[in-house]
């Protein structure tokens, strides 16, 4: 199946073209690891994950005094690049879930229904991943779910160090990967639509211990 294949996309194989890396590095102990869904628009084009309006916006929850232009996949770029890699960005995956995804550019060979599949696990209203109740949405996901473990399993956390889910869908394969995760995940909203920065959310507890984490690792040498 062409979605399988296409989910699997490790960025050498025939779907390399929309293969947008997670951010990790090995220079330092990671001790923040947010967990998104998938690459869009933006990030196609960049190469990079996050970097778009929910990267920007994310931006400025996290770090009011930065440019209105600078998105987290940027930001952590740089940190990167500066050799302090505390923070890093994975995908559940690497490739796009959404057709949509696909403007201005050529998009993968994939079946109509093959995209249904895929949006019918992006959107599943099930408690979990294996509670799917349609197969082909079950085997998309194990495949995420199976994908998503190896990365992140591979991610050297410190002790103290905490996963960030943002996201119901991201939240979800986490836990399927995961299960036994600890610490336990922060589970805050996707940042898009500015979801981090209205004013309902401003007393979620794990957005809050969120943005304190993130101040420590960015003030601290």
């Amino acid at each position: 199946m062409s979605a399988i294949d296409y989910l699997s996309e490790h960025g050498s194989g025939k779907y390399k073209r929309w293969h947008v890396p997670d951010l990790v590095t090995r220079h330092r102990t990671v001790e923040l690891v947010f967990v998104f869904e998938s690459p869009h628009v933006d990030e196609l084009s960049a190469g990079l994950p996050v970097v778009g309006p929910a990267g920007k916006s994310a931006m400025r929850y996290l770090a009011p005094g930065q440019s209105a232009d600078m998105s987290l996949g940027r930001f952590v770029q740089e940190r990167h690049a500066a050799g302090d890699g505390r923070i890093a960005i994975l995908n559940v995956s690497n490739v796009p879930m959404q057709a949509a995804a696909f403007v201005g550019t050529e998009a993968p060979e994939l079946e109509d229904g093959e995209w249904a599949m895929i949006e019918r696990a992006r959107r599943s209203k099930a408690r979990s991943m294996c509670a799917m109740r349609d197969p082909a949405a079950r085997v998309i996901a194990e495949v995420l779910v199976n994908g998503l473990r190896q990365r992140l399993s591979a991610v050297d956390r410190g002790v103290d160090g905490r996963v960030v889910a943002a996201g119901t869908f991201a939240q979800r394969v986490v836990a399927a990967a995961l299960p036994d995760l600890s610490p336990e995940p922060l589970c805050v909203p996707h940042p898009s639509f500015n979801q981090w920065n209205r004013v309902a959310n401003h007393n979620l507890p794990a957005l809050i211990d969120l943005k304190h984490r993130f101040e420590d690792q960015t003030s601290r040498a």
